[in-house]
């Protein structure tokens, strides 16, 4: 029998209480886009892979003068695997079949702002919520550098994550704190329903013009709806609309 594929994807706290995406529930489908950062195996959600790379011919430049890592520029590409795709980003070019250590993540980062369609469908067999410990060396708390993180299993993510920090038992609370920065999920790739159709079109809100009726698909906001004029709805949701005519 050939061995599963299960992908284990860290989710920010930020992203599920921003409603980006449903707090993920063990048993549930999910869709997302993916971005994978190239890390040290000693990583607790690291993992080693063999994928092929696409890489963008122009490096962009990141960071911040005031960050400890300054500017620098990065390199920017689509990582393909055995049902999966992810945006890769990495100080160093490489290209075509390659041998990657890191952590996949979906944090509203690099597979947004380049409008990706690095994308995974799977089903969650796993929920875990990620805390980090924090210390007050000089009256302000902050992560502690190099610290482990510990988790905690669930059947639901949490919609509010606990930033407060909470103390284990018998501890100095001037030592040490953990805090709630999101969750690590484990999707199947294999154990996963078909797709349904989708209808042709969604029906929101209607309007009604002098020449037609102008119809809002409450699903399709990027690609065009087969059979009519389309345009732009000048809006930030960025809907496509529809025009049918009167009869």
């Amino acid at each position: 029998m050939s061995r599963r594929r299960v992908l284990p994807v860290s989710i920010g706290a930020s992203v599920i209480e921003a409603g980006d995406i449903s707090p993920p529930r063990v048993g549930s489908v999910v869709e997302m886009r993916l971005d994978f950062t190239e890390t040290p195996e000693s990583v607790n959600d690291a993992v080693t892979l063999q994928a092929v790379l696409e890489l963008q011919p122009t490096p962009r430049l990141e960071g911040h003068p005031a960050h400890a890592d300054g500017r620098y520029w990065c390199w920017i590409g689509e990582l393909h695997g055995d049902g999966w795709r992810a945006t890769w980003f990495g100080r160093r070019p490489k290209m075509g079949p390659v041998s990657v250590t890191g952590r996949f993540q979906n944090s509203r980062g690099l597979a947004y702002k380049q409008g990706s369609r690095s994308e995974v469908r799977g089903q969650v067999t796993r929920v875990q919520v990620k805390a980090i410990p924090y210390h007050c060396p000089d009256g302000r708390w902050q992560p502690l550098p190099g610290g482990p993180s510990i988790y905690r299993d669930v059947e639901l993510a949490p919609r509010w994550f606990n930033r407060g920090g909470r103390r284990e038992e018998d501890q100095d609370p001037k030592l040490l704190l953990w805090r709630d920065s999101g969750v690590l999920i484990e999707i199947d790739l294999d154990d996963v329903p078909r797709r349904t159709s989708r209808p042709t079109i969604v029906p929101g809100d209607v309007s009604i013009g002098d020449h037609g009726i102008w119809v809002v698909d409450n699903q399709l906001l990027r690609s065009p709806v087969p059979g009519g004029d389309h345009f732009r709805c000048p809006t930030t949701f960025e809907a496509w609309l529809t025009i049918g005519c009167c009869e």
